[in-house]
């Protein structure tokens, strides 16, 4: 099955150096957008960056990455969301904050198992739905763009409203997979964290 992998990128709100902060930060001496689309690459044919401050990005993608612009500018990860699910031209993608340093295919492949019946499955990490490293459906794009048009914005609200398989982190350690994977980085001084 085709995959698209979508890295939500943000804006420039938060700056480093002029850049956005998450996905221009180095995690053990990597760069953390090259990282999470290395991670990508073993299970995803397309990948794209999404972001509503596009030229930082120009100089440092690869040409088989894709940058599209989020439409809903303003609205957080569900406008980047909104934007990957209507542009992917895959039926399936993998969106992933760009604050998450450990990403795992393996990870998101197993989740990719458990979509038959299900608009998208979300991880589950200390009883806390982790929406933003999650497998979802294209069709779940009608429920963004009608939430979004009623400035309804929140994650919680939009898995609500679709219907989606809940994977605990336990079940991901009985498959091997280590849910480190979940990892946000919230703190410069977080860089040298081993991985």
């Amino acid at each position: 099955m085709n995959v698209t992998g979508a890295i939500l990128a943000g804006s420039q709100a938060s700056r480093t150096a002029g850049r956005p902060s998450h996905a221009f930060w180095f995690y053990n001496g990597e760069m953390m957008l090259e990282r999470q689309l290395s991670s990508m690459h073993p299970l995803c044919t397309e990948r794209i960056v999404v972001t509503d401050s596009p030229k930082p990005f120009l100089d440092v993608l690869d040409p088989n990455v894709r940058l599209i612009t989020d439409f809903a500018a303003g609205n957080g990860p569900l406008g980047g969301l909104h934007a990957a699910l209507h542009l992917s031209t895959h039926p399936i993608i993998w969106a992933v904050a760009c604050d998450l340093p450990l990403l795992d295919s393996k990870a998101a492949e197993y989740m990719l198992h458990k979509l038959k019946g299900y608009d998208a499955v979300v991880p589950v990490l200390n009883n806390r739905l982790q929406p933003w490293c999650g497998i979802y459906d294209k069709r779940c794009a009608k429920v963004a763009s009608e939430l979004l048009n009623n400035g309804l914005t929140s994650p919680l609200v939009f898995l609500s409203f679709i219907q989606y398989k809940p994977v605990p982190a336990f079940e991901f350690l009985e498959h091997g997979i280590d849910p480190g994977f979940l990892y946000r980085l919230s703190h410069p001084n977080e860089l040298t964290r081993p991985s």
